[in-house]
C-alpha cells in the first residue's frame, strides 16, 4: 500500500513539472561588405547648367511656346520677338550689298582701262591712280555692306530665343504683347536636369581621415552617395567633378562638387541632402545589423543560431554605417545572427529562429484570422473555471445587450 502511494505521489510530482517553451527569435544573415571609411556631410543640389534668357533686341513679344515648369529640348523655340522690322533690315542690307558689289565691279573695270591707257602712254598716271583708289574704296565698301548684312541677320536671329540645352523652364516674367529688350532683364531661366551637381564642404580633419592619396583629383577611388531628408538613399552614385584649389582661411573647409545622373529629376536645385563619401577600395568585411551586436564586460558579442541553438560568439566590431555594423572576426558570411529576442535566450539553449519576413507573415495571418472570426453568441455567465475570459483572450468584444441574444434575428446581427 505504501509503495502504491509513493508511486502515485511521484506521478503527481511529474505532472507538476512544466516544459519550458522554446523562445522565438528574429534572425538575419551576415552579409559581405566593405569596411568603408565614410564621411557624411550636408550638401545642396545645384543645377549643372542654369541660364537666364535675355532679349538681345528690342521689340514686342509675339510668341511664348512653352508652359512654365515644362521640360524642353535643346534648340526648342521658347520666345519669338516681332521679327518684321529686323527682316526688313536684312532685306535692305542685301540690296545695299548688291549695289556696292556692282559699284566695285565698275570701279575695277575703270581701273583696268586707265591702267591700259597709262601703259600705252595714252593716259596720265594721275587718272590711273584715281581709278585705282576708287576701286579700293569700292572693294572696302563691299566689306562694310557685307558686315551690315551680317549684323542685320544676327539681329533677326536674336528675335528667336531658343533653349540652349535640355532643361526645365522656370516662371516667365513677360507675356505675349509685352515690350522687351536688353534692358528688360531675364525673361525666364532654364536649368538642366541631368546631371545634377551637389555642392558640399569638407574640413581639414575630414580630409585627414583618409590620410593617403585616395583623395586625388582623379577621384576614381571615391564612392559618393546621397541621402534625402527622410533618410532614404538616392539610388545612383556620383563622381566628384570639382575640388577647390585651397582651404578657406576663415572656414577651414574645402568646397567639393559631385555630379549625379538625374534622368528622373528627383534631384531638384536647392534641395538639401546628406552626402556620404566612401573609399571604393576598402577591404572586404562581414556586415551584420547593428541590433545584433551586444556588449558586456567581456567585450562585443553576437548570438548565432546553430543547429537550433543560440551560440554566443565573441566579435571584433567596427563602425556602424546605415544600420550595418562591421564585424572583423567572430561571424562568417551567411550565418544567422539574432537581431530580436536576445534578452530571452542563453548560450547553448534551443531557440526557434524566424526571419523578419516570416514573422511579419505570421502576424498578418494572425490578424486576418482574428478579423475573420464571427461574433460569439452571448450565453449565460459561465461557471468559474469553465473557460471564462476566453473571448477576452481572443480579442473579441462581448455583445452589449446579452438579454436579446436568444432569438434568430439577434444572431443575424
Amino acid at each position: 500500500m505504501a509503495a502504491a502511494l509513493a508511486i502515485l505521489a511521484a506521478g503527481c510530482e511529474k505532472q507538476k513539472v512544466k516544459e519550458v517553451p522554446v523562445p522565438t527569435v528574429v534572425v538575419a544573415p551576415a552579409e559581405a561588405g566593405r569596411a568603408a571609411d565614410c564621411i557624411q556631410v550636408i550638401g545642396q543640389v545645384l543645377a549643372d547648367q542654369e541660364v537666364a534668357l535675355i532679349a538681345r533686341v528690342n521689340g514686342f513679344l509675339e510668341q511664348r511656346n512653352f508652359r512654365e515648369g515644362e521640360v524642353v529640348k535643346k534648340g526648342a523655340l521658347l520666345y519669338l520677338i516681332e521679327p518684321d522690322q529686323y527682316q526688313a533690315d536684312v532685306d535692305s542690307a542685301i540690296a545695299v550689298l548688291a549695289r556696292s558689289k556692282a559699284s566695285a565691279a565698275n570701279a575695277e573695270v575703270e581701273e583696268a582701262r586707265q591702267k591700259d591707257l597709262w601703259e600705252k602712254q595714252a593716259g596720265s598716271k594721275k587718272d590711273y591712280d584715281n581709278a585705282h583708289t576708287r576701286a579700293l574704296e569700292a572693294a572696302a565698301n563691299v566689306k562694310v555692306c557685307a558686315a551690315s548684312l551680317e549684323q542685320a541677320q544676327l539681329n533677326l536671329s536674336y528675335t528667336k530665343i531658343v533653349a540652349p540645352f535640355d532643361g526645365r523652364m522656370g516662371l516667365t516674367l513677360f507675356d505675349v504683347g509685352d515690350m522687351v529688350g536688353p534692358s528688360s532683364g531675364p525673361l525666364d531661366t532654364i536649368v538642366s536636369i541631368t546631371p545634377a551637381r551637389v555642392k558640399f564642404k569638407l574640413s581639414e580633419a575630414m580630409l585627414l581621415r583618409f590620410n593617403d592619396d585616395r583623395l586625388n583629383k582623379s577621384n576614381s577611388q571615391l564612392l559618393v552617395r546621397l541621402f534625402f531628408s527622410d533618410g532614404s538613399e538616392y539610388g545612383k552614385t556620383g563622381r566628384i567633378a570639382y575640388w577647390d584649389n585651397r582651404i578657406g582661411s576663415t572656414t577651414g573647409t574645402v568646397e567639393i562638387q559631385a555630379l549625379f545622373p538625374n534622368e528622373d529629376g528627383l534631384l531638384v536645385p536647392g534641395m538639401n541632402v546628406k552626402v556620404s563619401i566612401e573609399a571604393a577600395d576598402s577591404p572586404p568585411v562581414v556586415l551584420v545589423p547593428a541590433e545584433a551586436v551586444q556588449e558586456d564586460q567581456l567585450g562585443f558579442f553576437v548570438y548565432v543560431v546553430e543547429d537550433g541553438k543560440a551560440v554566443r560568439r565573441a566579435a571584433s566590431a567596427g563602425d556602424t554605417v546605415r544600420g550595418k555594423t562591421v564585424i572583423y572576426s567572430g561571424v562568417k558570411i551567411g550565418e544567422q545572427v539574432v537581431v530580436e529576442g536576445i534578452q530571452r535566450i542563453r548560450n547553448g539553449l534551443p531557440v526557434k529562429a524566424q526571419t523578419e519576413a516570416e514573422r511579419a507573415a505570421q502576424q498578418n495571418a494572425a490578424i486576418a484570422r482574428i478579423a475573420g472570426e464571427q461574433p460569439v453568441e452571448a450565453k449565460a455567465a459561465p461557471v468559474a473555471g469553465s473557460g471564462a475570459g476566453t473571448e477576452a483572450k481572443l480579442g473579441i468584444t462581448p455583445a452589449e445587450d446579452t438579454s436579446a441574444a436568444s432569438g434568430p434575428e439577434s444572431r443575424k446581427k
